[in-house]
C-alpha cells in the first residue's frame, strides 16, 4: 500500500464503484467499451476485469492484494490509469471521484476553449428518426458514398480569385476579403452542423435521444451532438453510424461539385466544396482522433484510442525491423492507406490555396493599410495551418526515426548527461533514464516515481572504492555515468580486476538477495555518478520487476548481454526484459557437446560464462575453428535459414549459456533475412568468417 500512498494518498480503504447508468458493451472476445454519461471508453481485458469489480463491495487494498497474489505487479499502474480515465469521463461514482481528485488531481485534456450550450433534443420517432433510418440503411449509405465520390467532379479554379468572386465584385478588395473571412467561418460551421444533425437523426433512428447543443471550439460556433451512446448498441450499429459521419462531409463536397458543374453559383459551390473536403479530411485523418480511427478501433484490440497508436507508433513500427503482431500490421496498413488518401486530397486543397494566394500577393502590392491587414489575415488563415501541419509531421517523423536509430546505450548516455549536469536531478530525468534499463523497464510510471523516493544520487572521483569486499551489503547501485572495475581479492590479499562496468550496469544485488557480505569490491576508474537504491526500494520494486529474487541476477547480466549484442540492438528495454524472462539457462561441463554438425536447429545460444568452441568439417577437412566467449552468441544460422547445424559446438571449459527456442527466436527478430539491418550485419559477418576459415583450410592443404 506504500505505492498507493505515495502516488495518490491514503486511498487503501476507498471502495471504487461506477456511476449509475454506466454499462459495458463487449464487441468481441477482447474488444470492450464502457459507456455512460455521454462518453465511451475502450478497455483492454485486464482493465475490463477490474471495472467488473468496481461494485463498491471491495476496497482498493483488497483488489490490489488479490492481484498481487497472482503475480500481477502492474496492477498499480492499471488501477491509477483506469481511475483517472473514469474520473475524467464522469463514469466514476461522485464520492469516489471526489476522493480520488483530492488524492490525485485529474487534469482534463485541453479542449481548445470548448464550450457547449444545450438547445434542444432530437427524440426517437418523428421525421428526424425516419431520415436517420433512410440514411443508415444500406441504400442510404451507398447513395452517400456515391455523392462522396462525386467530390472529384469539381471544375477547375485556375485563374479564379475565389475570395473576391464570392462577392461578385460588388465591394473593393479590402471589404471583399473581410466578407470572405465571414463566409469561411459561416459555411464551415454550417457543414459541421449538418454532420451533427445527421448524427442526431441516426441516434433517434436507433431509439436514442440526442441532445443538440451549440458548441464553441477554437472560436468557431457549430451544432454538436455526442454520438458515443451508439456504442451501447453493439458493433454493427456503431460501424454504420460512424461510417455515415465519415462520409457526410465528402457527400456535401460532392453535392457542391454537382451544383457547380450545373452552373449554380460556381464560386460559392467551390467554397463549400473546399470547406467540406477539408472537414472530410479531418474526419478521415489517421493522425487525429477522428471517425476513421474510431472505426478502426471497433476492430482492433487494446486500450484507449487508435489515434494514439497511429500518432505515436505508426512511423516507429513502420521503420522497425522486428516483426509485429497481426493487429499492429493491420493498423500500419490502414494508417498507410489513410496517409495516402490524405496526400492525394491535400494536393487539391493546396491547388486551391496556391491559386488564391497568388491573387492575394498580387493585391498586396497596391493595397492600402486596411486592405493590407485584411489580406494578411487571409494569408494566415490559408498558410498557417499548412505550416503547423508540416512542422508537426516532421517533428513526429524525426522523433520516431531517432527512436529507431538510437541504441539503448546511446539513449542512456544522452539521458545521463542531463542527470550529471544537476546536483539534484529532477524526478522526470531519473525515471527517463531508468526506463532505458531492462531491469527497470517493466515498472510503470507510477512505480518509477515511487521508486525515486528510495534513490540517492552519489558521485565519486576516479580511484575511489564504492563498496569493499567483505562489507555488509544494504544498497543496490546502478551506474549513470562513468566506469568502474569489479575487483576480487584472494586469500593472499592480491586484487584482480575481473570485469568492467559502465553506464546502465548494476551491482550489489548478491549481498542483498543472499544476505551475505560483499563478494567483490567496486572501484571507479573515472569520475562516476551512481544511483544508490536502499534495501526497501530494491525489494519492493527491483525484485518485483524482475519477476522474483531468482530473476534479478539474470535480468541484470543477461539484459546487459542482449543490449550489447548487435542482433538485439533494435529492441526496446521492455522487449529486452521480456526476452530475458524467456531465456532458459543451461550449464555444460568442459568437453560436453552442445550440438553436432548436421543436427536440426532448434535453439539459439547466448554465452553467459565460459567459452564455446565451434568446429566445422567437410570431407575430413576442418573449415571452421573458432572460440567464442561471454557475451557472444551462436546457433542462429540454422534458425534463420531453416537448415541443419553447420558446425559442432563444444564447451571449451565449464560454460553457462542462455537459450531461446526456435519459435521464441523467430518471434523476437523475425523469420526473414531482411527483417533488420542488425540481422543483415550479423549474417554478413558470419559469411565472411566462414569464407576466411575456408581459405585458411584450403591454403593449409
Amino acid at each position: 500500500m506504500a505505492l498507493i500512498r505515495s502516488c495518490c494518498g491514503d486511498l487503501e480503504q476507498l471502495r471504487p464503484r461506477l456511476a449509475p447508468g454506466v454499462t459495458l458493451t463487449r464487441f468481441g472476445d477482447d474488444i470492450v467499451f464502457l459507456h455512460g454519461n455521454g462518453h465511451s471508453l475502450k478497455l483492454d481485458d485486464a482493465s475490463s476485469a477490474l471495472v467488473a469489480e468496481f461494485t463498491g463491495e471491495r476496497s482498493l487494498a483488497d483488489l490490489i492484494a488479490a492481484r498481487l497474489s497472482t503475480g500481477d505487479t502492474a496492477v498499480f499502474d492499471r488501477l491509477l490509469t483506469l481511475m483517472t480515465r473514469l474520473t475524467a469521463a464522469g463514469m466514476f461514482d461522485a464520492d469516489c471521484a471526489a476522493a480520488f481528485r483530492r488524492a490525485a488531481p485529474v487534469n482534463a485534456p485541453w479542449s481548445g476553449g470548448d464550450r457547449r450550450w444545450p438547445l434542444f433534443t432530437v427524440r426517437p420517432g418523428g421525421l428526424a428518426a425516419l431520415k436517420g433510418k433512410i440514411l443508415l440503411s444500406t441504400p442510404g449509405l451507398l447513395l452517400t458514398a456515391l455523392l462522396a465520390a462525386a467530390a472529384a467532379l469539381m471544375p477547375s479554379l485556375q485563374g479564379t480569385n475565389l475570395l473576391i468572386d464570392l462577392t461578385g465584385g460588388l465591394f473593393p478588395p479590402g471589404i471583399a476579403y473581410l466578407l470572405a473571412i465571414v463566409f469561411l467561418a459561416f459555411f464551415l460551421s454550417a457543414i459541421l452542423s449538418v454532420r451533427a444533425l445527421l448524427s442526431a437523426a441516426g441516434l433517434a433512428a436507433r431509439g436514442l435521444a440526442a441532445p443538440v447543443a451549440l458548441r464553441c471550439r477554437y472560436g468557431l460556433f457549430q451544432l454538436s451532438v455526442d454520438d458515443t451512446p451508439v456504442v451501447a448498441l453493439g458493433r454493427p450499429a456503431a460501424v454504420r453510424h460512424h461510417l455515415l459521419l465519415l462520409l457526410t462531409p465528402f457527400a456535401l463536397a460532392g453535392i457542391a461539385a454537382l451544383l457547380g458543374r450545373a452552373g449554380l453559383l460556381p464560386p460559392l459551390m467551390a467554397l463549400i466544396h473546399t470547406l467540406a473536403l477539408f472537414a472530410g479530411l479531418y474526419a478521415a485523418s489517421p493522425l487525429l482522433r477522428s471517425d476513421l480511427t474510431t472505426l478502426i478501433g471497433f476492430f482492433t484490440t487494446g486500450e484507449g484510442h487508435t489515434a494514439t497508436f497511429l500518432r505515436r507508433r505508426f512511423l516507429l513500427d513502420l521503420f522497425s525491423p522486428h516483426r509485429h503482431a497481426p493487429e499492429t500490421d493491420r493498423l500500419i496498413l490502414l494508417s498507410a492507406l489513410g496517409l495516402l488518401w490524405f496526400s492525394v486530397s491535400y494536393n487539391y486543397l493546396w491547388y486551391v490555396a496556391q491559386n488564391t494566394i497568388s491573387h492575394l500577393l498580387a493585391d498586396m502590392l497596391s493595397a492600402d493599410g486596411l486592405t493590407l491587414a485584411l489580406i494578411s489575415c487571409c494569408l494566415l488563415l490559408l498558410v498557417l495551418p499548412l505550416l503547423l501541419m508540416a512542422v508537426s509531421l516532421l517533428t513526429m517523423l524525426a522523433g520516431n526515426l531517432e527512436n529507431v536509430a538510437r541504441t539503448p546505450l546511446s539513449r542512456m548516455r544522452r539521458l545521463a548527461a542531463g542527470i550529471t549536469a544537476h546536483r539534484v536531478p529532477a524526478t522526470a530525468r531519473i525515471t527517463a533514464f531508468l526506463k532505458q534499463i531492462p531491469l527497470f523497464s517493466g515498472l510503470s510510471d507510477a512505480e518509477l516515481i515511487a521508486l525515486c523516493a528510495h534513490i540517492r544520487v552519489v558521485r565519486y572521483g576516479a580511484g575511489q572504492r564504492v563498496v569493499a569486499q567483505g562489507d555488509r551489503g544494504d544498497r543496490f547501485y546502478t551506474i549513470v555515468a562513468g566506469q568502474t572495475q569489479v575487483v576480487v581479492q584472494d586469500r593472499a590479499g592480491r586484487e584482480t580486476a575481473i570485469e568492467n562496468l559502465s553506464t546502465g550496469d548494476s551491482f550489489g544485488e548478491t549481498a542483498l538477495l543472499e544476505q551475505v557480505p560483499r563478494t567483490a569490491s567496486i572501484i571507479t576508474t573515472a569520475r562516476t555518478v551512481l544511483f544508490e537504491i536502499d534495501r526497501d526500494g530494491f525489494e519492493q520494486f527491483v525484485v518485483a520487476s524482475a519477476g522474483g529474487r531468482t530473476g534479478v541476477t539474470d535480468a541484470i547480466r543477461l539484459g546487459k548481454l542482449l543490449l550489447a549484442a548487435p542482433l538485439f540492438s533494435f529492441m526496446s528495454p521492455r522487449q529486452v526484459a521480456a526476452a530475458v524472462r524467456r531465456l532458459i539457462v543451461e550449464r555444460h561441463p568442459r568437453g560436453a557437446t552442445i550440438f553436432s554438425q548436421g543436427d536440426p536447429g532448434d535453439r539459439f545460444y547466448l554465452i553467459k560464462e565460459g567459452t564455446v568452441r565451434l568446429r566445422r568439417s567437410e570431407e575430413e577437412t576442418t573449415t571452421l575453428d573458432v572460440t567464442l566467449g561471454a557475451g557472444q552468441f551462436f546457433g542462429e544460422m540454422a534458425l534463420i535459414r531453416d537448415i541443419p547445424r553447420t558446425a559442432t559446438a563444444t564447451a571449451a571449459d565449464d560454460v553457462i549459456v542462455a537459450t531461446l527456442t526456435k519459435e521464441q527466436f523467430h518471434d523476437l527478430i523475425g523469420h526473414s533475412l531482411f527483417s533488420g539491418r542488425e540481422l543483415d550485419a550479423v549474417m554478413r559477418e558470419r559469411a565472411a568468417q566462414l569464407g576466411k576459415e575456408a581459405l585458411l583450410a584450403c591454403s593449409s592443404d
